[in-house]
């Protein structure tokens, strides 16, 4: 779910209508403290409060509650960051969603 959502409205807020090359990106990497960092980002204009599309915002409302309740489970947070970004080799304005995962993240919605 965290990487669909993100997916999904790269391609609908931001690529879809897009001239021109067309970039998404999805990296996942491990980080030295035992984290676990996953970016979607894309060359699609940039993160707009209002879109062309007229998104409803639900689904990233649905990520940050979903991660906002398995946080209180969890003695290290996911983190989640959204930022515009320059992307591509023409440093076009795009949007990039950042999480940083802990690796013994429990998804359980209780305490073991």
């Amino acid at each position: 779910m965290l990487l669909q959502i993100p997916v999904e409205n790269a391609i609908k807020h931001g690529l879809r209508l897009k001239e021109g090359k067309r970039l998404l990106r999805i990296q996942i990497r491990l980080l030295l403290d035992n984290q676990v960092e996953i970016v979607v980002s894309d060359n699609g204009g940039g993160y707009r409060k209002v879109s062309v599309n007229h998104g409803t915002g639900t689904g990233m409302k649905v990520i940050t509650q979903t991660i906002q309740l398995l946080n209180t489970y969890n003695s290290r947070p996911i983190q989640m960051k959204i930022n515009n970004v320059l992307v591509g080799e023409e440093k076009e304005m795009g949007c990039e969603v950042r999480f940083v995962i802990p690796l013994n993240y429990s998804y359980q919605l209780k305490k073991n």
